[in-house]
């Protein structure tokens, strides 16, 4: 009796499919590699063969069931063996219960492939119409059931075990309530409750065996379990997303369980498993990779080679799921899905992870923030998407929306490296080297608490070393690391840009600035001394530090370690306060020492700036080798506490850094400053060596000191400073200042102008020592002007003021002039003169009031004329203003009377009333303090030939013009607190006056060896006279 193949074949055929589909649904790299192989049915098999094979078939591929080799009923179709001992009409005839039931299935063309076996405790075919044997045709096959337990085998280990699967033609259904088990090869498998949706088959002919044209999906309904061997290792298992290589393992199998359904849809070739998903792989002895989702989805599509495969029109129509797929697509979703990699030591939670096979991208989503775990580092981010090469490797990342980046110290767990970004983080590599490129964008913030650093900004941009874990480190940094004992840092930054709203810290440099560029060296460090206590470091990072830029030093700390401005509105977070994560994470580790701060950080402020930083991995130190700056430069290193700051400002900036007192600072500006203490340097290039305690100017410039005397040594009310300006060069050495050019210096009211110049002061100024003590104990600065040297032709004036009015102006005139400020004393070479102009005191004859020579003595407003007094000289004046005496020599002139304004100057040749003037070879003069009972006044000698003339001013207001007179002797000396001239001659000279006795009178003359002279008085004495002509 001859039974339609297909028609006992339907059933096995389609719980077959269903069998080798889910041995076959895999998973996304790194975890699983899909691949699908099922067979074809329907085909014509060609001419039956003897049924005698029958019995040969049975023994060899039905071991399992004997009973089938001694069957009653042994049957061929076709390539199809099939067995039973009883069959049973039932349902009036419309169906049929074979009992027991095996059937084995040949490969065609393939005779030594292992078939397809099929047992079960019966079979149940329903019909439209009566079923007779042996050769009534029923039409096709509307309903069946494979009875009681059910086992289905085939090559390559496939082997299927349930009870009772039913078919429906009017459901379109197969279905089994029962628990199924099934394994293909190394693969394992079961589930409760077994479901395929069948496709119909809208043209299939009354004679068919079955009107079905494929499946439309499968179902296993809950508590699915699925073990699959993969054929080889799996990417993830070859290199981590970081790059680290993993140690070699055998394949071992991917454990996946859900307590709700797995299904796939043959349509969109979609699979999906639902209701707590876990996915496990074994990596190593014990360890795992694993997946945890609420729903697993698995998207695949037809190999391009079916695609192009047309056909076989004499082909069944029955279309099962094809055996070439290709995994395109993974999505997991759920409340928490976690991914752990124990190859990559690694740990994720998310809501949603995506995985394209096509693009090898994966992206991590999450409502609040993906958290990923990968040794010592923790990321978090709302979207993260990595890039993967061909090997696993994360080839790029993108994390999107606001985030954290945080790399941990492996012994103290500490925080080593902290990141924060608004906008974004990309990672990928350099094109145009072998660098990896990490972006931050908007907010961005990166952190160094054990370097005690940070910087943020608007973007950075950071050029970092790949991490390779078969890398070695230079033969420098392993033998330190030995020595040491400290491992290297790990995560090498080679070079970073920032830009916009840039702020950096460091134990060294503070820096605010539009855009920053720094570029790391590896560099071999010493080792800091001396290390602060845990609660001394806690203060430290606790505390943002002063004077960093508006936008920092602006902020105010709120309880929470939130930066707000003074309005209480929250701009960008302080960077250098820790959040309240790690501030927790800090409570549980014990702080380990850091080094203590030598000096407070340098501030830099400027458009652009670019450094050189030496960073030692080992001793996780860094300094700041090298500093460009460009644009609105200012910089300032705080000094001792109370200290005014060392600043530079300029245009442009190029600093050298050797070491804490080692700096090679060049300033270009228009102008640029240095400003140490009160010391002030100014000019368009200004150059400061701080270990060579040097500093020089090339150009015009200005140099500014303290002072507490004035240009004559005097001391001032108040300290005041000293301006020093040039023209052609200026270089000091922090003791000697020499300046070429034009020289200007201005005190006060005082101005004196030569064309070279040297400053010598009191003690040395260190520009290396910031903590040096520029004060004594009253305040006053230690460092003063010792001496002053002009040379080339100087020119000196100087102005007093009572009540803010001018009371006298002092000018002069030498060739060279030395002052020491220290002692007072004064030294010039002339030619030379000194002219001033005064608020008259009273009335004076002659050269009563030559005192004006005297400097800065104090004198009253309330005179209306003004007096004007000039002294020539030739060869020397040599002083000293302590002492108050000053020596003039070689053609000596004194020339003095009253004029209308300052300014003004006396002809010597028509002397006004109450003028005079005198000549000699050599004068002294000397200056006397006011006391409680006597007023200011000077005494003046003349020595070699001695001469002088003098206006008294009219005795009555009749009179337009006073008596005057006239002298000569080898010494004339004057003595104004008497109003006394005395004249002497030696050796068998005489010394002689002129004068009259009253005006218009004719002169009268004495002539004697000594003569006292009183103008006020128009009194004279004589002793040793000679002779007198005219009145007595």
């Amino acid at each position: 009796m001859e039974l339609s193949r297909r028609g006992f074949l339907t059933v096995s055929t389609a719980v077959s499919l269903s069998g080798l589909y889910g041995a076959y649904a895999q998973f996304v790299n790194p975890l699983v590699t899909p691949t699908l192989s099922v067979s074809a049915v329907g085909r014509d098999l060609g001419p039956i063969q003897p049924p005698a094979d029958s019995r040969q078939i049975a023994d060899r591929w039905l071991s399992s069931q004997p009973w089938a080799a001694r069957a009653d009923y042994q049957l061929r179709t076709g390539e199809a063996f099939v067995y039973f001992n009883e069959w049973e009409p039932t349902d009036s005839d419309k169906a049929v219960r074979l009992t027991p039931f095996a059937l084995v299935w040949m490969t065609e063309g393939d005779d030594g492939a292992e078939p397809i076996r099929i047992s079960c405790d019966s079979a149940y075919l329903q019909f439209p119409s009566e079923f007779k044997m042996p050769s009534a045709n029923p039409g096709r096959v509307i309903g069946g059931k494979l009875e009681g337990n059910v086992r289905i085998q085939g090559k390559d280990g496939l082997d299927i075990v349930g009870k009772n699967f039913v078919f429906s033609e009017s459901a379109m259904r197969i279905w089994s309530d029962n628990p199924v088990e099934f394994s293909h090869g190394p693969h394992r498998g079961r589930a409760q409750q077994f479901q395929m949706e069948l496709i119909p088959d809208e043209t299939a002919d009354p004679n068919d065996s079955v009107a079905v044209s494929g499946i439309k999906s499968v179902q296993l309904r809950k508590n699915v379990v699925m073990d699959m061997q993969l054929d080889e290792e799996l990417p993830a298992a070859k290199k981590s997303a970081t790059g680290s290589q993993a140690d070699a393992m055998p394949s071992a199998p991917v454990h996946i369980r859900c307590n709700g359904s797995f299904s796939f849809v043959t349509e969109t070739n979609v699979a999906t498993f639902e209701d707590t998903v876990r996915v496990r792989k074994p990596v190593a002895a014990g360890e795992y990779d694993e997946l945890e989702c609420d729903k697993l989805t698995l998207t695949f599509k037809p190999d391009d080679d079916d695609a192009e495969t047309q056909p076989d029109p004499d082909s069944v129509r029955f279309e099962g799921i094809s055996g070439n797929l290709t995994f395109q697509r993974l999505f997991a979703v759920g409340k928490k899905v976690i991914l752990v990699s124990k190859t990559n030591d690694m740990r994720s939670y998310m809501d949603q992870l995506e995985y394209n096979a096509t693009d090898r991208l994966v992206v991590l989503t999450d409502k609040k923030r993906v958290r990923v775990f990968q040794g010592d580092s923790e990321l978090n981010a709302p979207e993260v998407s990595l890039l993967q090469d061909e090997e696993g490797a994360a080839k790029s990342v993108w994390c999107r929306g606001a985030g954290q980046l945080t790399f941990y110290d492996k012994k103290s767990g500490q925080i080593q490296l902290h990141a924060k970004w608004a906008k974004q983080l990309r990672k990928y590599p350099d094109p145009y080297s072998d660098l990896d490129v990490i972006e931050l964008d908007r907010d961005a913030i990166v952190r160094q608490p054990l370097q005690q650093s940070g910087l943020a900004a608007d973007f950075i941009k950071l050029w970092v070393e790949p991490q390779e874990e078969d890398s070695k480190e230079s033969p420098a940094v392993a033998n330190r690391s030995k020595e040491t004992g400290e491992e290297p840092q790990q995560f090498r930054i080679d070079h970073m840009h920032a830009l916009k709203n840039v702020v950096m810290i460091s134990p060294e440099m503070h820096a605010d600035t539009d855009r920053l560029e720094v570029w790391f060296e590896e560099a071999d460090l010493p080792p800091q001394p001396e290390t602060t206590s845990a609660q001394d470091r806690k203060h430290q990072e606790n505390t943002a530090p002063p004077n960093v830029g508006d936008r920092i030093a602006s902020t105010q700390t709120s309880s929470s370690g939130t930066a707000k401005n003074a309005n209480g509105s929250s701009p960008q977070e302080n960077p250098f306060l820790p959040d309240q994560q790690e501030k927790s994470r800090n409570k549980q580790m014990t702080a380990a020492p850091v080094a203590k701060k030598k000096k407070e950080p340098a501030v830099i402020v400027s458009d652009l700036i670019r450094a050189r930083i030496l960073h030692d991995r080992v001793r996780q130190q860094s300094q700041v080798a090298e500093i460009w700056t460009i644009g609105n430069v200012e910089v300032t290193q705080p000094g001792k506490l109370g200290e005014p700051p060392l600043r530079i400002s300029g245009d442009r900036l190029h600093m050298q850094n050797q070491s804490e007192a080692d700096q090679l600072v060049h300033v270009f500006g228009a102008p640029a400053h240095i400003r140490d203490r009160q010391m002030h340097i100014q000019g368009s290039n200004v150059h400061l060596d701080r270990n060579r305690n040097h500093a020089w100017v090339n150009g015009a410039g200005l140099l500014q000191l303290p002072v507490d005397k004035d240009l004559d040594g005097k001391p001032l009310k108040t300290p005041q400073i000293l301006d020093i300006w040039w023209k052609d060069k200026m270089t000091f050495d922090g003791k000697s200042a020499k300046f070429l050019g034009d020289v200007l210096t201005s005190l006060e009211h005082s101005r004196m102008r030569c064309p070279e110049m040297e400053v010598l002061l009191t003690e040395r100024i260190s520009f290396a020592d910031v903590d040096r003590d520029d004060r004594d104990a009253d305040d006053n600065p230690k460092v003063d002007v010792n001496f002053m040297i002009c040379k080339g032709g100087v020119d000196i004036e100087s102005r007093e003021y009572v009540e803010q009015q001018p009371v006298q102006i002092r000018r002069s005139h030498f060739r060279n002039l030395t002052l020491n400020k220290a002692t007072g004393k004064q030294l010039a070479n002339g030619p030379g003169w000194i002219t001033v102009w005064r608020k008259a005191e009273g009335n004076r004859a002659g050269l009563s009031s030559i005192a004006t020579v005297r400097a800065n003595k104090p004198l009253q407003a309330d005179t209306a004329e003004w007096e004007y007094s000039r002294i020539d000289f030739s060869g020397k004046s040599d002083g000293n203003m302590k002492d108050r005496f000053t020596t003039f020599s070689d053609r000596v002139e004194v020339v003095h009377g009253p004029v209308e304004q300052p300014l003004s100057i006396i002809d010597p040749d028509n002397i006004p009333e109450n003028g005079g003037w005198m000549r000699c070879d050599q004068m002294q003069l000397t200056q006397f303090e006011k006391t409680e009972t006597t007023p200011a006044y000077i005494k003046m000698l003349g020595s070699g030939n001695a001469e002088l003339e003098g206006r008294m001013p009219g005795r009555s207001r009749s009179e337009t013009r006073g008596e005057s007179f006239r002298a000569r002797a080898d010494t004339i000396s004057f003595d104004e607190s008497k109003g006394l001239y005395i004249l002497r001659s030696r050796g068998n000279r005489t010394a002689t006056v002129w004068r009259q006795k009253q005006r218009g009178d004719e002169y009268s003359s004495h002539d004697a060896k000594r003569i006292e002279f009183i103008p006020a008085l128009n009194q004279l004495k004589t002793n040793r006279a000679s002779g007198t002509i005219g009145f007595e």
